[in-house]
């Protein structure tokens, strides 16, 4: 970068050219050095007003720069485990945060304010916890599902009989709907009595997609003996979508295994 300052040694002071002065008159010169005194008490006066002016004035400024202003507190993060949206710069949406006992550490996905994905650890396998939660989404309630990662790709797997679900019900539920003979013709799919249609997923796991006050929903949740746990959660059908076509899940589950020093297949 060049120097925009010259060297010392490079500089030359340049004097002004003095012309020989030419002696006064006596009478002259003594006139002028009375001007010339009377000018500087003059300017001296000026000068005094005006220094008493300045330091009163930088008193008063002084003054008011040394009253304090308070500091604006800096807003907490929501909560310490959030994450982007998945799609977004890779750096980001790889978020790892630690959480849980010890050095454990897993994904977070917050897909909507109150509804977050998580690939976690727990007994040495990685499981995927889809739950709802409140307080800003700081605090998880009972309302969610835990399932290992099979079940979770099986789940997510059923898109298209969810549209078709949905088109039935939104047609009225007629029994003989032609949607009925197509995607959800197989032994796995029956309509209960509240009129939902139900898929079993997995043994002891089954998504149903019904309606209730006037609006559609996904559940998806565990089974024991045939009946339905606490252990579920109703997701709204975009809500469902959403996460369903989420393709980089796989992706954080691999994240969680190398975080916590698991072979990544």
């Amino acid at each position: 970068m060049d120097n925009i300052f010259p060297d010392d040694d490079e500089t030359t002071a340049v004097e002004p050219p003095t012309k020989p002065v030419k002696p006064m008159k006596r009478k002259r010169a003594e006139e002028e050095d009375a001007s010339s005194s009377s000018s500087s008490s003059s300017s001296s006066s000026d000068e005094s007003s005006s220094s008493s002016s300045s330091s009163d004035s930088d008193s008063d400024s002084s003054e008011s720069e040394e009253t304090p202003t308070p500091a604006k507190k800096k807003a907490r993060p929501s909560s310490a485990v959030e994450v982007v949206q998945p799609g977004e710069e890779s750096e980001k949406a790889m978020y790892v945060a630690a959480t849980g006992e010890g050095d454990q550490k897993e994904f977070v996905w917050r897909v909507t304010d109150d509804v977050k994905v998580k690939a976690k650890l727990w007994k040495g396998m990685v499981f995927m916890d889809i739950r709802k939660y409140f307080d800003e989404g700081r605090k998880p309630t009972q309302k969610g599902v835990f399932l290992n990662v099979e079940k979770y790709e099986k789940t997510m797997a059923r898109q298209e009989m969810v549209t078709a679900a949905l088109k039935w019900l939104d047609e009225g539920g007629r029994a003989k709907s032609p949607v009925l003979t197509g995607v959800l013709r197989n032994d796995s799919t029956f309509i209960d009595p509240d009129g939902a249609i139900i898929m079993e997923i997995d043994k002891g796991l089954k998504l149903k997609v019904y309606s209730f006050k006037g609006m559609y929903l996904v559940d998806i949740r565990s089974y024991f003996k045939g009946n339905a746990t606490k252990k579920g959660i109703s997701l709204k059908p975009d809500v469902y979508f959403k996460i369903a076509n989420w393709t980089d899940w796989s992706k954080a589950v691999a994240v969680v295994k190398k975080v916590n020093n698991l072979p990544v297949n």
